[in-house]
């Protein structure tokens, strides 16, 4: 089980680490980035609201605070692209 949240957290991170790089950088800012397609061997969910990013899998739940409060899209497993409009972020 702690590899499982060891895993969720890695994956929390990225979207941190890519929300808050698509915040700082501005209007404009663009790029693609992967998350995994399981978490070890689970399907999982990403959930981005309330200055919270909510990793899911099975009947665990992992949390990190973000800070920025909401996204426009859905982050999913495999490849998405992040995007700063205007200051508003955006994911598809």
């Amino acid at each position: 089980m702690l590899k499982e949240y060891s895993e969720a957290e890695k994956i929390a991170n990225k979207i941190y680490t890519e929300i808050e790089l698509a915040k700082e950088s501005g209007d404009g800012y663009r790029r693609s980035f992967y998350l995994p397609a399981k978490l070890l061997t689970y399907d999982y969910n990403v959930t981005v609201q309330s200055y919270e990013i909510l990793i899911t899998w099975k009947q665990n739940n992992f949390k990190i605070i973000s800070e920025v409060e909401n996204i426009s899209g859905q982050i999913t497993p495999g490849w998405n692209m992040i995007e700063n409009k205007k200051g508003e972020i955006y994911v598809s």
